[in-house]
Order: structure tokens, then sequence, then C-alpha cells
């Protein structure tokens, strides 16, 4: 059995189903037929909206939310792994990965990509990664329930290290309870543990095995609990330029801070194991970025790697596997019209619990000073507390520099906050006490 002390949740979150437009998911109730309740007057008038009273209110610039397209890239990460690869290893092709709401809503409708799924090393600490992308109409974000896919080949090693196919068929793993949020121009992961004492094969029946109590031991699936995904696309700011930084853990000043609404981290460089922090309430991990790549029909986001010690090797410490994969895009590709001041938030998965966001200040294209924190938006207005970029690798109790403020103003449309005004006491530097945020979203 694989020891439980080497698994950790990377992201942690809290189960419930995920609603865009509830409070503390940046949205609210107020919403009276899909129209803005609320808000004011954008420069163009598209931007912000006019109060369902009529009533105008001031010209304001509100930045420009720019998501990649409208389409939800979901990724399925199994990750394998009980001992040692030896003679006798099994693995499995895995294919027909799809999830769904209650009976009908089942995803993708459509698929683009290879056909021969993902083949997955079941004793061997691998991450086998399975993509699709669903287009998401004029859906704002749902949370799907239950995930399902299909082993359709089993093979076995041998001594010369060839692969025996000891099975072809279809061999369903149905109905694993998961809570994955899928939203438009955004990227999900969810996690599985998959290992060869859960998924085996019976040499005396000649037919695959499936071991449930395993399954459920190694994803902590016991009584209501499920496998909980998350927002793995991450944004990242240039903080290059900015006076005080925080430290990587491998040595030397972070040059970006990374955000996803689930997650935060920082990075210096990329390509070299110590380039890439990512935290949690509990620890930091360290791993991998890779830059963004120029290809003749666009620019495909960079990447990043959260790493951890190989088990199959004595001493641990020695080999690093990846154990978290994602994407992230420069801010300047996604927001545009970001003024000199202002605030970016990020919406999370996680129901009921705070938003992140992000303050700055900027000389041109240049953000020279930078602040990280948590908003609450209720019905008509909201809370922000934020501390300096530097503070972001100290424990959330230890922080020091920290400002509030206030949310009004709300640009609500279709039940879903857009943008609004704030108000800060005791904004530090050059960041404005009052000005104009925006959400990260469509």
């Amino acid at each position: 059995m694989q020891d439980f002390a080497f698994k950790k949740w990377w992201i942690p979150f809290v189960a419930g189903a995920f609603v865009v437009g509830c409070a503390g998911g940046v949205g609210n109730t107020a919403s009276t037929s899909g129209g803005a309740t609320t808000g004011t007057t954008g420069t163009s008038g598209t931007t912000g909206t006019t109060a369902t009273t009529g009533t105008t209110g001031v010209t304001r610039s509100v930045p420009t939310v720019t998501l990649p397209s409208n389409r939800a890239e979901v990724r399925v990460s199994i990750l394998s792994g009980q001992g040692r690869r030896i003679p006798g290893s099994l693995y499995a092709q895995l294919n027909g990965f799809r999830m769904r709401i209650g009976g009908t809503d089942i995803i993708p409708t459509d698929f683009i990509g290879s056909t021969d799924g993902i083949n997955v090393q079941l004793d061997g600490y691998t991450t086998n990664k399975f993509s699709f992308s669903q287009d998401m109409g004029s859906s704002l974000g749902k949370s799907y329930q239950f995930l399902s896919f299909d082993m359709t080949k089993m093979f076995e090693e041998q001594l010369d290290g060839s692969l025996n196919q000891i099975f072809n068929g279809s061999f369903p793993l149905q109905n694993i309870p998961v809570e994955v949020p899928v939203v438009p121009g955004r990227e999900s992961t969810v996690q599985v543990f998959l290992n060869n004492a859960a998924l085996g094969f019976d040499f005396l029946f000649d037919r695959p095995t499936f071991d449930q109590n395993e399954f459920d031991f190694e994803n902590a699936l016991t009584g209501a609990n499920r496998i909980q995904g998350f927002l793995s696309d991450m944004i990242s700011f240039d903080i290059s330029s900015v006076a005080t930084r925080p430290g990587m853990a491998s040595g030397g000043a972070a040059d970006k801070f990374m955000i996803s609404g689930d997650a935060m981290g920082i990075s210096r460089s990329a390509g070299f194991d110590g380039s890439f922090d990512l935290f949690s309430p509990n620890f930091i991990e360290s791993g991998v970025t890779t830059n963004p790549v120029q290809l003749p029909d666009g620019v495909a986001p960079g990447t990043y790697n959260v790493l951890e010690p190989d088990p199959s090797v004595i001493p641990p410490a020695v080999v690093r596997i990846t154990a978290l994969q994602g994407t992230w895009r420069d801010v300047n590709s996604v927001i545009t019209n970001m003024g000199t001041s202002g605030i970016v938030v990020f919406p999370t998965s996680r129901p009921g619990q705070p938003q992140m966001a992000v303050a700055y200040v900027r000389s041109g294209n240049t953000f020279t000073e930078l602040y990280f924190g948590e908003v609450t938006i209720g019905a008509t207005t909201g809370t922000v507390t934020l501390w300096p970029i530097s503070q972001a690798n100290v424990d959330a109790g230890s922080r020091t520099g920290g400002f509030t403020g206030t949310l009004s103003n709300l640009t609500i449309t279709a039940g879903t906050t857009k943008d609004g005004d704030y108000t800060l006491t005791g904004a530090p530097g050059s960041l404005a006490a009052t000005g104009v945020f925006v959400v990260y979203s469509r």
C-alpha cells in the first residue's frame, strides 16, 4: 500500500458546489432579470452599466478583461505509483474521460485530440494528463460532480522490458465523486490517485480487477467527501521593478507574482528546479516554470510544474517528480486599460471563501508597487484586505503592513459582479486610495 504521507492535496478546498454569482463567489443574488442592478456608466457605456433606477453615475475607466476563449480547459491528472518499476509491472491505457452533472449534462460534448488516451504505469510514481476543452455557451461556469473513464487495454512488463498485452476491451471506472469547476476562459485540474493496488489483473480468471476500498482510501473518499478540482491557470504580474520583493525558497528575489483565485505563488526566471514556489496554508512547494512560446497562430501559455521527492528512489530527495501542473499568462495579455492604479479580483472555486485580489501601481506598463490579499463581496458592497507583495511568502498570521478597504457601486450582470469602486484606508505608497476594481471573469 502506498505510504499516505507522500500524498499532498496541493490546493486545499472546502467541499461544495461551485456556483457563479453566489456570495463568496464574486457575485451575488441581487440581480433581477439578468440585468445590472447597481453600478456606474463606463466611459463607452459598455464597461460599466447604468443602474436599474436610471441614475447615471460618474464616468469611470474600467480595465478590460479578455479571456483566451469561451472554451473551458479541463485536465484530468492521474497520479500513479505504489512501488518500483520491475518485471511484472502493469500498464493501463485509460480513455473516454467524461464528467457529468445529473444524468444529462455530460462533457466533453465534442472531443478534439488523441483517441489513444493515456498510458499509465500503475506501480510507477508518474503524472499522466488527459485534457479536453468544452464550449461553455452562455454559461458563466458549472461544477461537475462525477468523473468516469474506461480502461481499454492493459499490459504487463516482461523481463526484457517489452510490454505484453493482457487485456483489450472496456473496463469502466464510473461515477467517481468529484467537484470540478468548469469556467469559460479558464483551466481546471482534478487529480486522481490510481495505482496497482486499486486497479489490477487476476491472472487466474484472466480479467482486470478493481478494489473500490483501496481507491477510496487513496483519494480520501470517505463519507460525503469528493475529489476537489481547482483553477490551475495562473496570471502573472512582473514584480522585477518593485522595491521590496518576496524571496524564493531556492534563494534570490522573485520577479513574478502568480495567482489563479485558488492558489498563488512566485517565480524567478524559468527553466530550473526552484524557479517556482507554490504557497499553501501549511507549506511552500517548489518546482519549475517555462516561459510562453510564440506560435504562428498566437502565444502558447507558460507552464509551471510542482515537484516532490520520488519515493521510489533512496534517498527520495535525490530525484524529484512532477506532482502538479498548470499554465500561466502575463496579465498584460488578458487585461488591458489597467491605468496607473487599481485592483483585480480573481474568483475562487471554493464556495463561501474569499476571492483573491491584487492591487497595483504602474508606471507605463511597469508595475512599481504590488499588493495581494482577499476580497469578500456581498449583495451591494464588499470588503478587501491587502498586504505588500513582500509578505506573500509569510505565514498569514505573521504578515505585516496590511490595510483594508471597502467595495461599492458594484456592476452586476446576470447575477455576477463584474467591477465596482474601492476605497482604501491607509493605502501605502502611491496606491490610489480610491479607484476601480475589475473581476477576472467573462
